[in-house]
């Protein structure tokens, strides 16, 4: 097969084969934005690859005589009408991982990953007979009339798309808001026109071109966020090292005072639990990224020996920590417990109460959950605001590990403060 339109249809074939290798690479080795993004995109992009040599490896054998050309022609077809519908998926995918990432919305996640594979079930089944196309014994492709039904699970599937981008806009950026536009809008012209006009491939190539685009729009708002966030970050840091310059001195001679006392006594190990305190403060200056929960929980635990120390039988602290593998922002912990303490169990009428604090895993909804409770006095939360530490705290949780902070609390009867840190693809654990 040759002439104009031919040499027209493979030239748009091999530009957009080259777009989604260059997509492939530019994920690899180019700009790093977060991990998840990359992932989503570098599938989209080899889909699309795969869609794109499918339709080209497709145009080459049509018109070639024999059982082998008739059975990859076959192989080729299934694949041009398979990736579309594949490609789709990982958009919608991606989509609710950014207005969803609790995975709250399973039935719609049920409904598009049925959608894929009622359509496939119709690729299957067309292979058997003229429902999509037809291959003459000259191998010579040629559509049935049934043809559009190949693009409604699709279409379908990008309805909810839409519906999903107009509801939950909120949720996107500007800058998500419109790649995800334009991967819908222009791919749907193309479908409309390549339905009615036979012979010129639009769909393949606007496709990978608004894929591209799509990937620009995300790249700079990944990246946007990146700087914007480690902006944040030196802040707060700046704000937790003027808080800490005092009691890099107080460890430094406690120490010296340590080594004064008997091993044995009440005083050392008095004196060892608030060094170790202090030493898990002082070391979160130099941890930039998340921490293990070990890690904080071990300075946490060293401030709760001095409090119960001071304040006897007065202060009960239970522990509960069924889940520790994982990392969070240094300090999370921390503020939680000396909030319950100090603005909590401290202000009862006597002074006395009991404070939990327990771990463990929400596999149903993919968290990490640290929940802080105590017997307090409790407060409204609509009338009170958020503490400079809590907000501060939200920010972080929210900027390192995309955690939440919640906070339940009732007058007179206490306060439940939960940290979920959502579960991550490398281990469970934030870098």
């Amino acid at each position: 097969m040759s002439g104009p339109l031919f040499i027209f249809n493979i030239s748009l074939g091999l530009s957009g084969l080259l777009i989604c290798i260059f997509g492939i690479l530019q994920i690899l080795f180019g700009v790093r934005i977060d991990r998840r993004t990359e992932h989503y995109f570098l599938l989209f992009f080899t889909f699309l690859a795969l869609f794109d040599l499918s339709n080209l490896v497709g145009q080459i054998l049509r018109g070639h005589a024999g059982s082998g050309f008739r059975t990859l022609l076959y192989l080729t077809n299934f694949g041009e009408f398979l990736f579309p519908c594949l490609c789709v998926y990982v958009v919608s995918i991606y989509l609710l991982s950014i207005i969803d990432p609790g995975h709250n919305r399973k039935f719609v996640r049920r409904l598009i990953l049925g959608l894929v594979i009622v359509h496939v079930l119709i690729l299957l089944y067309s292979q058997f007979n003229s429902l999509i196309y037809v291959i003459d014994e000259n191998n010579i492709y040629h559509r049935s009339n049934q043809y559009p039904v190949v693009y409604v699970m699709t279409m379908l599937i990008m309805t909810i798309d839409i519906y999903l981008l107009i509801t939950e806009r909120s949720k996107l950026t500007r800058n998500e808001q419109i790649a995800f536009w334009i991967y819908f809008i222009i791919p749907s012209f193309a479908v409309i026109a390549q339905v009615r006009i036979y012979g010129i491939y639009l769909l393949v190539f606007s496709t990978i071109i608004t894929a591209f685009v799509m990937y620009l729009f995300i790249l700079r708002e990944k990246t946007e966020l990146y700087y914007r966030r480690e902006r944040e970050l030196d802040q707060l840091k700046s704000d937790i090292l003027i808080s800490q310059v005092q009691p890099h001195f107080i460890f430094n001679s406690l120490t010296a005072i340590r080594s004064l006392c008997n091993m044995d006594s009440e005083a050392y190990k008095a004196i060892e639990h608030f060094a170790g305190f202090l030493r898990g403060s002082l070391d979160i200056l130099n941890e930039k990224n998340c921490i293990p929960f070990l890690k904080e929980l071990n300075t946490v635990e060293n401030y709760l020996y001095m409090e119960k120390l001071r304040f006897e039988d007065k202060l009960k602290v239970v522990s509960d920590m069924r889940d520790t593998s994982f990392v969070l922002p240094a300090c999370s912990l921390q503020i939680l417990v000396e909030n319950a303490v100090k603005h909590g169990i401290r202000m009862n009428r006597d002074g006395t109460g009991t404070m939990m604090m327990r771990s463990y895993k929400d596999i149903q909804n993919h968290y990490h959950i640290i929940e802080v409770h105590d017997d307090g006095v409790g407060f409204d939360t609509e009338a009170v605001p958020a503490g400079t530490g809590l907000s501060n705290l939200r920010r972080r949780l929210k900027i390192m590990c995309n955690g939440q902070l919640e906070i339940n609390s009732v007058p007179t009867k206490g306060t439940l403060a939960r940290i979920k840190i959502p579960f991550t693809e490398r281990g469970e654990k934030m870098k």
